[in-house]
């Protein structure tokens, strides 16, 4: 199936201009003396995101997550070296380079007095890469079983997230799926699933291996982020390669490549990646309980292009398209086949400096271009083009060493068209109503945001903040106000309390008059959570209580279509334990949700799809040096469904469980890289579980959803050369 569509110029003009540039910039480069090393606490811990440079000099790089860094030093001499990062002492040693021959140095940072120590405690936030507590990292996504190397994937398997179906939507918190914002390097990416059809299905359209970081909130997110409702997902693009590295990737159903040049040491580097799968030989292989007109198919490449100017500032180039297809049938539309065609473009130039190492400053230009073709038989023949254009600039400033103040401004346009129709039943003359659109939306939306960190003691932080957003689609000027407050107590317990309202507004679709409402307001909730939260080198635990309430959500309207008369509410309690042992992880979640609204077509407060009372999920993985086993979990209570006429959301379908086991095993086949060969199988006791119910209008014929293989094997090889 193809779809007509305006040529990316901007992506094809530098993916060109890089391949006529790549031979001078080869030789171009200049290979110096490396100093290179690895900063570790006074226990011997890696701190990562260490900056550590020359003093006096534009030379310097920061640690990696595991606390190395590298950079060249162009010629002989004595100099300083110096390694700060919040939290702990400057550190400085005199060093005198002679030879040629690489210097390592190892680094021990102290911890500031606790006089000056700063807290940072943050209510349901889950980090990886960066900072101290991390729980998830890109190689961890890798790992998890049954999360098919997908970062949404790995990431329901946290507390708070609704397992409604086999895809990796994230239902945060009694929050449907478009309610998380998805960022990369600090621009906004709408469409961030693939394989998207009336089913269900998605799978994350970023590869983790295109990834330092991973920072996930199920909620109570600071003023930083909006035009959310329930969560957000904040993803952190590779920085410089240190050296020069392919990897090809095989599996059952892809082919993969990434390659990281350093094209100019401490300087210049770049990551390229490309990745096409197919999914026939896989359903084939596994068998499948759904009929396919086109097995899932995509692509995807990348160029990722970044140049370090100073020691203290760097400018980043991120390039990505994707394209995918499929065709698969309805089940509840009988003899009805979906078929959606689409394609995404992502360009993000981003910027930051810390200048005279008190104030970072960061921003970022950004454009996405999504394209999506769907048609469902005659029922829908729809194209959709979303055009979105980002600015962002950010401040953060220590004002002393129990203060931060941090400030931003951000500007957003989206320019969307539709044009096709949809089909929908007429109750008067039982048969069907045809609405054609052909229509255009301009939005421009302003933010402002600030707050305000402040240690009153080595045991107390408050932090206070607003996000003033405006929109001109809905002419709403809108103020959020957000606090926390984090109190520490003995034995590396924290005690966190978290307020905040959230807004978002409706997709521009819900705006045009013929099939919307042009005067919708922006829905809103607010955020009530309550942790406890103990870190220790090989533990993570954190339990909390958390209550949002909604206002102004969509529900249908017989005369005006949609209007913001909705409401609901959800509450619950997450449940979250990390344990590290040398050779054996294990991550045990569990979530308690109560979720009602009334939205949407729900006649009266009423149970939502997405309110799965029990949530459970266990992950271990056992490293035996060459030989990695790893095994999920999964447990979910039943998903509502509507069983008769007159009902909404009156029974639930059988309980969800699943078992997934993983096996990779490490060994060298050419050079000196590692190479990887993995095995998955998902469900191993092949349980049918069934997602959902969807009825005939008279109620007499009930379609069981169920999974689309019962149990599947995954292969695959990784090279490094």
């Amino acid at each position: 199936m193809n779809c007509k569509r305006n040529d990316f110029s901007i992506v094809r003009l530098v993916y060109i201009s890089f391949l006529l540039l790549l031979p001078s910039l080869l030789l171009s480069q200049n290979n110096g003396i490396t100093l290179e090393g690895k900063v570790t606490d006074q226990t011997g811990k890696p701190i990562p995101y260490v900056n550590v440079y020359l003093k006096g000099y534009m030379k310097g790089s920061m640690s990696d997550e595991n606390g190395k860094f590298k950079f060249i030093v162009d010629k002989h001499g004595v100099y300083t070296l110096v390694a700060s990062h919040i939290g702990y002492e400057t550190y400085e040693k005199t060093i005198q380079i002679r030879t040629e021959e690489a210097i390592f140095i190892e680094i021990t940072l102290r911890e500031k007095t606790i006089e000056e120590e700063m807290i940072t405690i943050t209510a349901s936030v889950f980090t990886g890469g960066e900072g101290k507590g991390v729980t998830l990292t890109p190689l961890e996504v890798v790992l998890t079983p049954g999360a098919a190397a997908d970062v949404f994937g790995a990431i329901k398997t946290f507390p708070g997230i609704q397992t409604i179906s086999e895809g990796s939507g994230l239902f945060v918190r009694g929050g449907d799926v478009s309610e998380t914002a998805v960022i990369l390097d600090g621009a906004y990416i709408n469409h961030p699933y693939r394989y998207e059809s009336p089913n269900g299905g998605y799978f994350g359209m970023i590869s983790p291996f295109l990834l330092k970081g991973i920072f996930f909130s199920s909620g109570g997110f600071s003023v930083e982020y909006g035009n959310a409702l329930s969560g957000i997902l904040d993803m952190k693009s590779l920085d410089l390669p240190y050296e020069k590295l392919i990897n090809i990737g095989v599996g059952l159903a892809a082919l993969s490549t990434m390659i990281k040049l350093p094209i100019k040491p401490d300087k210049v580097g770049i990551s390229m990646s490309g990745n096409y799968s197919d999914t026939r030989h896989l359903f084939k292989l596994n068998g499948h309980t759904y009929r396919f007109s086109q097995y899932p198919k995509a692509y995807d490449t990348n160029l990722n292009l970044m140049y370090q100017y100073s020691s203290k500032g760097r400018l980043k180039l991120f390039l990505f398209r994707e394209k995918n297809d499929i065709g698969i049938e309805v089940k509840h539309l009988s003899e009805a086949f979906y078929e959606g065609d689409n394609v995404t473009n992502f360009v993000n130039l981003s910027w930051q400096d810390l200048i005279a190492s008190k104030f970072l400053l960061s921003g970022n230009i950004a454009y996405t271009n999504f394209a999506k073709k769907q048609k469902l038989d005659a029922f829908l023949d729809l194209l959709t083009d979303e055009r979105l254009h980002q600015i962002r600039l950010k401040g953060e400033y220590q004002i002393s060493n129990n203060m931060v103040l941090q400030s931003g401004i951000e500007l957003f346009r989206d320019d969307i068209s539709y044009k096709g129709h949809f089909q929908f039943p007429d109750e008067e003359t039982s048969g069907s109503e045809t609405i054609k659109v052909d229509a255009n939306y301009k939005a421009y939306r302003l933010a402002f945001y600030s707050q305000l960190q402040v240690n009153f003691s080595t045991k107390l932080s408050y932090v206070i903040g607003f996000r003033c957003e405006c929109h001109s689609k809905s002419n709403q000027q809108l103020l959020d106000p957000r606090s926390s407050l984090s109190l520490k107590l003995k034995n590396n317990w924290d005690l966190v309390f978290s307020i905040g309202q959230y807004h978002q507004f409706p997709e521009p679709v819900f705006f045009d008059p013929v099939i919307g409402n042009p005067d919708l307001k922006a829905m809103k909730s607010w955020h009530y959570i309550l942790g406890l939260v103990h870190r220790s080198e090989s533990t993570i635990l954190r339990i909390e209580l958390y209550y949002k309430d909604y206002k102004n959500l969509l529900i249908n309207d017989q005369k005006l279509n949609y209007v913001n008369q909705g409401y609901g509410f959800s509450k619950g309690l997450d449940f979250f334990l990390k344990r590290d042992w040398e050779f054996f992880k294990v991550r045990i979640s569990y979530s308690y949700l109560e979720a009602k609204r009334k939205w949407m077509n729900a006649p009266k407060l009423s149970p939502t799809k997405f309110d799965i009372p029990h949530n459970f999920t266990v992950v271990a993985q056992l490293n035996l040096t060459r030989l990695n086993i790893g095994m999920l979990y999964q447990y979910a209570a039943g998903k509502p469904y509507t069983s008769e006429p007159n009902q909404y959301h009156d029974k639930r379908t059988p309980s969800y469980q699943r078992l997934d086991i993983s096996l990779s095993y490490l060994f060298n086949l050419i050079g000196n890289g590692i190479d990887v060969f993995y095995l998955a199988i998902s469900n191993v006791l092949g349980r049918e579980n069934i997602l959902d119910y969807i009825y005939s209008p008279d109620y007499k014929k009930p379609v069981p959803i169920k999974s689309v293989m019962l149990r599947s094997f995954y292969f695959g090889i990784s090279i490094s050369l």
